[in-house]
């Protein structure tokens, strides 16, 4: 797995807009995949998906949950891969 900086490569093609921005992406809705937020005590770090409506939805067990980050707020991320 690597670590793909968003300024490199983004998940997702953001366009910015009078009310705030939208998204598109190439990956699949409910492919898990890693993010990193950089915040004021280190870097969270969770697996999501994204979703078509809410953005950034937090993954656990099948189940999803509110990530509490935008989209915008993700400086990295990563494809999750089995090992080889």
């Amino acid at each position: 797995m690597e670590w793909i900086n968003v300024n490199t490569l983004h998940f997702a093609e953001i366009a910015f807009n009078g009310n705030g921005h939208s998204w598109k992406s190439d990956l699949p809705i409910d492919e898990p995949f890693l993010v990193a937020v950089e915040t004021n005590k280190g870097w969270d770090i969770e697996k999501v998906v994204l979703t078509d409506q809410i953005g950034l939805q937090c993954f656990s067990d099948g189940e999803t949950s509110h990530y509490g980050w935008d989209i915008t707020d993700v400086k990295y991320w990563c494809k999750l891969e089995n090992p080889k």
